[in-house]
C-alpha cells in the first residue's frame, strides 16, 4: 500500500468515502497486494451459484450429502453479514441466514433453497450494491461497510467476466492517473463515471493474435472459428503502436477473431486465447512434438474504432511478490543447505517432489494446469494414511499451519504499509521502545496494546489523506486489543481457510471429472499458491531454526503444536486486555504456555 496521488482531487477531506472506495478497489485487484487484501473468490450471489452447482453434482454422481455442509455454513454466514442481500431477500434472507434452516440431508431440498436465493439476487444484487455505495460514500463514515461493499462489487464484476486488469486500469484512470490536466475528482460524479465503465451489455471486439508456425497445419479447423492470415493484415489506423505490432518479425500466422463479445479488451483476448488452447489440446493427442500456441500478446480493436496492444498476461501464479535479483543466489543457497542433510530420506523426497510440482505450476500456461500442480505439491508435503479422507487430512493439517501466527502476518503487512506511507514518523513511534526489542513486538505494542492509544492517535492524525491505511490501523487494533478478540480473529481465519481448502479440492475434482469450474479459478490458483508457499516457508523456518530438526513431519507437527498452544494461552487469558507487557504472548504467541 502506498500514499495515493491526490493531484486531481478537488477536496479529498470532503470526499473521504470516495477516496476510501478508490483505494480499496485498487488494492483488491492489484497483482501484488497482500493475500488477505486481494479480491475474495465469492460473494453471497456467487456462493448460491456454487452451492446450486454442487448439489447437482452430488445428485448426479451419488456423492455423500455431507460435502454440502461447509458450503451451507459459508452461505448462511454470508447472508448474516450481507445486509444488501437480506434487504432484497426479505424474510427468505433472514430465514436462511440460520444454518439449521438448510436441510443438508436432502441435496434436492438444498438445491431448491439455493435456487430460490439465487433467483431473487441475480438481477438486482449488483445494482443494490452500487445504490448502497451511493448512500454511504458522501459522508464516508461507515468505512467497514464501504470496504465490504467494494469486495462484493469486485466479485460481481469478475463474475460478469470483466478482467482484473481492466478493473485496475479503470480505477487508476478514474481517480489517480493523469495529474492536474486530467478530469477533476469531485464527489459522486467521479464515482458514477467509474461505474459507467462496466456496462451490462457486452461490447464486441476484433482480436488479432500471432500464432506459432505449427498452427498453419490446423488451417482447416482454425478457419472455422477465425481468419488465419499467413502475413500481417493491413493496419486500420495510422498509430505507431499498431504498426509496430503488425511489422514485428514473426514467422507464424496471424489469427483474427471478429465480433468477440466481452466486457473489456483483456477479457476478449483471454477468451480467444482460451479457444486456441482447447484446439491445441485436441491437436496434441495426435501431434506430440508440435506447438500450437500464441506469443501471448494481442492487438484488440474495439467497436468504437479504438485499439490497444496488450502484452502477455500475468498468470495467477506469478502474482506473487518476489525478492530482488541480488537476493536470489543467497536464497537458493540457503534452501539447498537446509534440505541437503536430509538426502536419502522421505523428507528430502517429499520436499523436492513438492518443489518440482511448484515449478511445473510456475511454467504452466493455463489456470487448470497451475491448480493441478499446486494441489499435488501441497499433497506431497503432508503425511497420509492409506484409508483416510484426503481432504479431511488436508484440512486437519493445513488449517492450523496456515493460521499459525496469523496476527503476526497482519502486523507485518501493516508495518510495511506504514513504513511506505509515513517513513520517519512511523520509525519514531517504534523508536520509543527499547532498542533490543524485536521489531514485530514493537509494532504489536503500538497497534494492539491498550496503553498505546496516544501513539495510535498520533498516527491517525498523520493519515487523514490515506483513509484506507487509517482504517486498516483502526480495524486491526480493534481485533487485537483483548485476548478474546484475538482468539475470535484467529478462529474466523481458520474457518475461512477450511472453507477455501474444501473449495479448492472441489474445484480441482470438478476439473478432473467434468472439465468444468465456476468462474473464480484465477482467485483459487492465487490462494492455493499462497497456501503452498506458506507451508514451504514453515518447513524452511523449522529446519533453519532448530539444529535438532528431525524431518518434515516434525516441522509440520511443531508448527501445529505452537499454534494450538497460542490458542490455549488466549483461552486461559479470557477477555483480558492486551498491554505492552504481554503483546508478545497474546498477539504473537511467543514465550508463554498455558498452565
Amino acid at each position: 500500500m502506498k500514499t495515493p496521488d491526490l493531484n486531481r482531487w478537488v477536496d479529498p477531506g470532503r470526499d473521504v468515502g470516495i477516496l476510501l472506495f478508490a483505494q480499496r478497489l485498487e488494492e483488491a485487484v492489484f497483482h501484488y497486494s497482500a493475500d488477505s487484501d486481494k479480491a475474495r473468490a465469492l460473494n453471497t450471489l456467487t456462493r448460491c451459484l456454487e452451492l446450486e452447482s454442487a448439489t447437482k453434482e452430488v445428485r448426479k454422481e451419488g456423492l455423500p450429502s455431507h460435502i454440502l455442509t461447509p458450503m451451507v455454513q459459508e452461505l448462511a454466514a454470508s447472508l448474516r453479514s450481507d445486509h444488501v442481500a437480506r434487504s432484497i431477500l426479505g424474510p427468505v434472507g433472514h430465514h436462511l441466514a440460520r444454518q439449521d434452516r438448510w436441510d443438508v440431508s436432502s441435496p434436492r431440498a438444498v438445491e431448491r433453497q439455493a435456487r430460490l436465493v439465487r433467483s431473487k439476487l441475480e438481477g438486482p444484487y449488483e445494482e443494490a450494491l452500487v445504490d448502497e455505495l451511493r448512500r454511504v460514500l458522501p459522508d464516508g463514515k461507515e468505512k467497514r461497510l464501504i470496504c465490504s461493499l467494494v469486495s462484493d462489487l469486485v466479485v460481481c464484476l469478475l463474475h460478469r467476466r470483466f478482467s482484473k486488469e481492466h478493473i485496475y486500469a479503470s480505477v487508476r484512470d478514474a481517480f489517480f492517473l493523469g495529474g492536474k490536466a486530467a478530469p477533476r475528482v469531485d464527489g459522486l460524479n467521479s464515482f458514477e463515471d467509474f461505474i459507467s465503465r462496466f456496462p451490462h451489455t457486452p461490447r464486441k471486439w476484433d482480436v488479432l493474435l500471432r500464432a506459432s508456425p505449427d498452427v498453419k497445419k490446423l488451417r482447416i479447423i482454425v478457419n472455422d472459428i477465425c481468419e488465419l492470415h499467413d502475413t500481417a493484415p493491413n493496419a486500420r489506423t495510422t498509430w505507431a503502436k499498431e504498426k509496430d505490432f503488425l511489422s514485428a518479425t514473426h514467422p507464424g500466422p496471424y489469427l483474427l477473431f471478429r465480433g468477440v463479445e466481452a466486457g473489456d479488451a483483456r477479457a476478449a483476448l483471454a477468451r480467444c486465447q482460451g479457444t486456441l488452447r482447447r484446439i491445441a489440446s485436441f491437436a496434441a493427442l495426435h501431434a506430440h512434438r508440435q506447438e500450437f500456441k500464441t506469443d501471448g500478446q494481442g492487438l484488440v480493436y474495439g467497436d468504437d474504432g479504438r485499439f490497444i496492444v496488450l502484452p502477455t498476461r500475468t498468470a495467477p501464479i506469478h502474482k506473487h511478490a518476489e525478492g530482488r535479483a541480488f537476493q536470489l543466489p543467497s536464497r537458493v543457497r540457503r534452501t539447498a543447505e537446509l534440505v541437503t542433510p536430509y538426502i536419502g530420506s522421505g523428507t528430502f523426497d517429499r520436499f523436492v517432489a513438492s518443489l518440482k510440482m511448484h515449478e511445473t505450476a510456475v511454467r504452466a500456461e493455463s489456470n487448470e494446469e497451475q491448480l493441478y500442480a499446486l494441489w499435488t505439491a501441497l499433497e506431497a508435503l503432508l503425511p497420509f494414511e492409506d484409508a483416510e479422507s484426503r481432504i479431511g487430512r488436508m484440512v486437519e493439517f493445513l488449517v492450523p499451519l496456515l493460521s499459525w501466527e496469523y496476527p503476526a502476518m497482519l502486523l507485518r503487512t501493516l508495518d510495511q504499509s506504514l513504513t511506505a506511507c509515513l517513513g520517519n514518523s512511523w520509525e519514531d513511534e517504534l523508536g520509543a521502545y527499547p532498542a533490543g526489542l524485536d521489531r514485530l513486538e514493537k509494532v504489536s505494542n503500538v497497534v494492539a496494546a491498550v496503553d498505546a492509544q496516544p501513539a495510535r492517535d498520533r498516527l491517525f492524525a498523520l493519515l487523514d489523506d490515506h483513509p484506507l491505511l487509517k482504517f486498516r490501523l483502526f480495524e486491526l487494533s480493534e481485533k487485537l486489543l483483548a485476548a478474546d478478540r484475538i482468539r475470535d480473529t484467529i478462529k474466523d481465519h481458520e474457518r475461512r481457510i477450511e472453507w477455501q481448502l474444501r473449495r479448492v479440492y472441489r474445484t480441482r475434482n470438478s476439473l478432473v471429472h467434468t472439465g468444468r469450474s465456476l468462474p473464480y479459478l484465477e482467485v483459487i490458483v492465487e490462494n492455493t499458491h499462497a497456501y503452498l508457499m506458506r507451508v514451504l516457508m514453515i518447513g524452511q523456518f523449522y529446519f533453519g531454526s532448530d539444529p535438532r530438526a528431525i524431518d518434515l513431519d516434525g516441522a509440520l507437527l511443531e508448527a501445529r503444536v505452537r499454534h494450538e498452544s497460542h490458542i490455549d494461552v488466549l483461552v486461559q487469558a479470557g477477555n483480558a486486555d492486551t498491554t505492552t507487557a504481554d503483546t508478545a504472548a497474546l498477539v504473537l504467541g511467543w514465550g508463554r504456555s498455558a498452565t
